[in-house]
């Protein structure tokens, strides 16, 4: 068996947008009863066969414009062979010649539940007379030319409200999926022969939101504002016009360029209608504060966002997770970090179980090892600039 691979990497990507107001696919209803509408991103992607990777990016939907009941992808292959030739050599013997062309898709991504494949697969067969001479034609030649083989469609679909929130996000946002690709022809003949192979191929990508229009559920964050305590200290601050029967709750956010947000706090929604989380910054500069207003089923409704210049306030908070844990250590900071960082571990004799050093650059979360014997252990990090030192208990059963 010899497999042939063209070597030369060709990639055009084509997306077409629609926004249909039907109902394409099982989904659930939105929260007043109504049928969700869609948007679609179709995607057409061409490349020569042969063993690749690239990445395919769909935009985030903007929950400014509603909300989401569902996430549906769907790939479906296809592969041709351009050219395929053989011409026998052998002046004395007829011979069969074979060749197999196979195709393997992998995608891989946010929201799937593992990865989605799909396969495709074509023999071909040429029983040719002995060599006549005459190259390129004859009953000692066979060809095929521009056989397109075409796979079936596969989908998957996102429907739980954890899930989904991760394809809520600014309308610049993207998700990205990893898209990995190998194929080829293999050929299966004697050495009495000239060989001739050319292939290429494509993979259609369709990927939908099911929408909820914006009206369905309320934005109920009145204003939000920031109160500087000192150079590296900051309250986030916001008033809601609260509904008693809502089900939702807040979550403040942060981020460092405007645009990657991540979470510093969660709070119920009370009667009074008044929030207030404080934050320490881990790193000096410019700092953007949102909130987000999550319901039960997942929808997200986000506040205008604020920003305060802080300093570094040397300050290491974080927790342990996962806590109880079954023997893996990892660290989740309440705020960017950065510098070079200490981080041990110790039993309950005070021994050193894991030690490393670590560089930290706007760091947010790390593992720190794997510990195989069950009880209760100490994590302590400690920034060797500033010396500011914090610790945390994990328990390993």
């Amino acid at each position: 068996m010899k497999p042939f691979y063209p070597s030369i990497l060709r990639i055009t990507v084509l997306i077409v947008l629609f926004t249909l107001c039907i109902r394409p696919m099982s989904q659930a209803q939105c929260p007043n009863g109504n049928t969700p509408g869609a948007t679609m991103y179709d995607t057409l992607i061409s490349f020569p066969a042969g063993a690749t990777s690239m990445q395919v990016k769909f935009p985030k939907f903007n929950p400014i414009g509603g909300m989401l009941t569902c996430m549906r992808m769907c790939i479906t292959i296809g592969g041709v062979v351009d050219s395929l030739s053989f011409e026998n050599t052998d002046v004395d013997n007829s011979h069969v010649f074979s060749a197999t062309y196979n195709r393997t898709d992998i995608i891989t991504g946010p929201g799937l539940s593992g990865a989605i494949f799909s396969n495709i697969s074509k023999p071909y067969s040429f029983n040719l007379s002995p060599s006549d001479g005459v190259t390129g034609s004859g009953p000692d030649f066979g060809k095929v030319t521009r056989d397109t083989i075409m796979g079936s469609q596969t989908c998957q679909t996102v429907s739980s409200e954890s899930d989904l929130m991760q394809f809520y996000g600014a309308s610049n946002d993207s998700v990205v999926y990893n898209y990995m690709i190998s194929g080829g022809v293999n050929i299966a003949s004697s050495s009495n022969a000239a060989i001739g192979i050319a292939t290429s191929g494509f993979v259609r990508v369709r990927f939908s939101y099911c929408t909820c229009p914006a009206t369905v559920l309320p934005l109920n964050i009145r204003e939000i504002f920031l109160r500087k305590q000192d150079d590296s200290h900051v309250d986030v601050n916001w008033r809601g016009f609260d509904d008693v029967q809502g089900n939702y709750y807040y979550q403040a956010e942060v981020s460092l360029d405007g645009h990657s947000f991540r979470s510093i706090g969660n709070m119920q929604k009370n009667a009074v209608g008044s929030y207030k989380l404080p934050y320490a910054a881990g790193i000096s500069g410019m700092h953007f504060f949102r909130v987000k207003q999550i319901y039960s089923n997942g929808y997200v409704r986000f506040s205008e966002i604020k920003q305060i210049s802080l300093e570094n306030s040397g300050e290491i908070k974080f927790n342990t997770f996962p806590n109880p844990s079954t023997g893996l250590i990892g660290i989740k900071f309440a705020n960017f970090i950065r510098g070079t960082l200490d981080v041990r571990v110790y039993n309950a004799q005070g021994q050193t179980i894991l030690s490393k050093e670590v560089e930290a650059q706007d760091l947010l979360q790390m593992q720190v090892g794997t510990i195989n014997n069950p009880g209760m252990y100490w994590v302590r990090v400690t920034d060797k600039k500033t010396l500011q030192t914090n610790v945390s208990q994990i328990l390993i059963k």
